[in-house]
């Protein structure tokens, strides 16, 4: 007796020039019908081809029994001539979403963008990566019409006791999807307003870390810079520099020796590891004030670079320094100090804890928050409570 598969796997190459997976079968009524997996990989393609399968999505009246185990079950020739599903006409999640999130496709940043808000190359990056890391393979063989509260329920079970994710990284996830499925509505893609029925997880982000003054004191001891610091000033004053004025790494990173003034600093930008330079955080300038002492350390640091205005960098001002060697030696000066790994991790401190830093000690010095709030270059009081 000759046997048939009951799907096959085929590579796609779609207008963008990417080529995905999908999967070819025949349904109840004996058509040819071919579904996209969203999927690159064979291997990831063929899981979900064989849940599609297992779930009865290639013959949606038929009780599917071929499925045992971990082995697929050949099954012989079947009559489905009787049978009247019919599939449904909407796409499915990974083709609806094929275009999500790339910058110069996505209909939804275009909207944004015509409409006067800021939507960087950045952030679009970071929610293409959560799509395709998180989302999609959960549902992409889903028709979007399909998604309810349900299935996303499913899903948020699946992140918190399978990948054991934190509420807030799981909370980026039901966000993304919360604006494609809001989307898809007001497009009239989907007949239900499903985003409206998903509600996000209780916060449980930790609270940032903070030095204390004493600690501070001693990773700023200039007679310390050999032992702590490995002798790299440009680390060492990259930290001193947040300590004293609050500003974010990629801030730091960014700076120019034109915006170095004797009494201020002009924060222009920030710098991104993938994009380079870009806006602030709020997308606007502002000025800290620094001291006469901390403008000449930063003019004598750049003082022989050749070939940029980066004050921070070791290829001659041409790219800023990398963020990667810097925590590296942030984290080997806190164990300098007799702050151990755990104790760092227990306490959630980074180079961003140099801003909560100076947040502190500007409000404790009895600035009004309202100068506190341009200085540090928050949107809003919220924001400042954090800190």
């Amino acid at each position: 007796m000759r046997f048939k598969e009951p799907y096959s796997l085929f590579k796609k190459t779609l207008q963008s020039g990417k080529k995905v997976y999908y999967v070819s079968f025949y349904d109840a009524n004996g058509k040819r019908r071919q579904l996209s997996t969203g999927q690159t990989r064979k291997a990831f393609a063929e899981q979900i081809a064989v849940k599609l399968y297992f779930e009865g999505k290639f013959f949606p009246n038929i009780p599917n029994q071929l499925y045992s185990g971990q082995n697929l079950i050949i099954q012989p020739n079947l009559d489905i001539s009787n049978s009247h599903a019919n599939l449904p006409s909407y796409p499915t999640f990974s083709e609806y979403t094929i275009d999500w999130f790339d910058y110069d496709k996505c209909d939804y940043i275009r909207e944004k963008l015509v409409h006067g808000f800021h939507y960087t190359p950045n952030h679009a990056y970071r929610m293409k990566e959560y799509l395709n890391i998180r989302i999609t393979p959960f549902f992409g063989f889903y028709r979007i019409n399909e998604i309810d509260e349900f299935i996303v329920e499913k899903f948020i079970e699946k992140l918190k006791l399978e990948e054991h994710l934190s509420n807030s990284t799981i909370n980026n996830s039901i966000k993304i999807l919360k604006v494609i499925l809001g989307y898809a509505f007001r497009k009239n893609d989907i007949p239900v307003d499903i985003a409206k029925k998903i509600k996000y997880l209780k916060n449980d982000s930790c609270t940032r870390g903070i030095f204390t003054n004493e600690e501070a004191e001693e990773l700023f001891s200039i007679t310390r810079v050999s032992e702590l610091w490995k002798g790299n000033f440009t680390y060492y004053l990259m930290n001193y520099l947040s300590g004293h004025t609050g500003m974010r790494f990629g801030e730091v990173q960014a700076l120019h020796l034109s915006s170095v003034f004797e009494d201020h600093i002009l924060v222009r930008h920030s710098w991104d590891e993938k994009f380079g330079l870009k806006d602030t955080k709020n997308h606007k300038e502002r000025t800290v004030p620094i001291s006469k002492d901390l403008y000449l350390l930063l003019q004598n640091l750049s003082k022989n670079h050749t070939e940029g205005e980066y004050v921070f960098s070791f290829k001659n001002g041409k790219t800023p320094a990398c963020r990667h060697d810097m925590y590296r030696l942030l984290k080997h000066a806190l164990n300098g100090i007799g702050i151990s790994d755990d104790e760092i991790k227990e306490r959630h401190l980074s180079f961003h804890s140099w801003r909560h830093f100076y947040n502190s000690k500007l409000i404790n010095s009895g600035i009004p928050k309202s100068i506190v709030q341009s200085i540090i270059g928050h949107v809003n009081d919220d924001s400042m409570t954090e800190h």
